[in-house]
């Protein structure tokens, strides 16, 4: 894999990896950006390579993407004292979750890790988490929202939603935080 960081002390900050995955045949990777001056943060990650149908035994291509950014200061929502600060997306073409068929969504039955408690958790990690399925396609869309008054310290949380074709399978990712940061 090869790994890049670039740094302008108080104007940017990069730091991006990518690598062959040697046992899918895919390039993953992952990207940071930290925009000082305005207080902006982007990151995300991704997979691109291609896989073989097993009913088949033709090959196609497949990618899938995750991004999010995260805004310096809130965007009032009305006057309800919420304001949006940040927001998230994902697309995942010819890729479904990589839940192996004796596996729970979030536990099993014996009670053990799922396929989303299973490491790394959650569902953004598109590499890992996701496989190639030809003819599944994903759709995510996320946003983070907060208290506006106090920049988001009294609560603040984010809300992801994916739906992945065919199917659906409805995917929902949330957490929130009380008097934190």
């Amino acid at each position: 894999g090869v790994g890049v960081e670039l740094e302008i002390p108080g104007v940017l900050k990069i730091a991006g990896k990518v690598s062959l995955d040697s046992e899918t045949q895919e390039f993953k990777g992952a990207v940071r950006v930290e925009l000082s001056a305005v207080s902006v943060e982007l990151e995300g990650n991704f997979v691109a390579g291609s896989a073989q149908d097993p009913s088949t035994g033709r090959t196609f291509k497949t990618y899938a993407v995750y991004i999010q950014a995260q805004l310096p200061t809130g965007i009032p929502l009305g006057a309800t004292g919420v304001a949006f600060y940040g927001f998230s997306g994902l697309f995942a073409y010819n890729r479904e979750p990589a839940k192996r068929d004796d596996e729970g969504w979030y536990r099993n039955p014996d009670l053990s890790t799922g396929w989303y408690t299973r490491p790394p958790e959650g569902i953004t990690d598109v590499g890992n988490k996701w496989r190639g399925a030809n003819g599944h396609t994903g759709f995510g869309a996320g946003i983070v929202l907060g208290t506006y008054a106090d920049n988001g310290y009294l609560f603040n949380g984010r809300l992801l939603l994916a739906l992945v074709f065919p199917g659906p399978v409805i995917l929902i990712e949330g957490m929130a935080n009380l008097l934190k940061k």
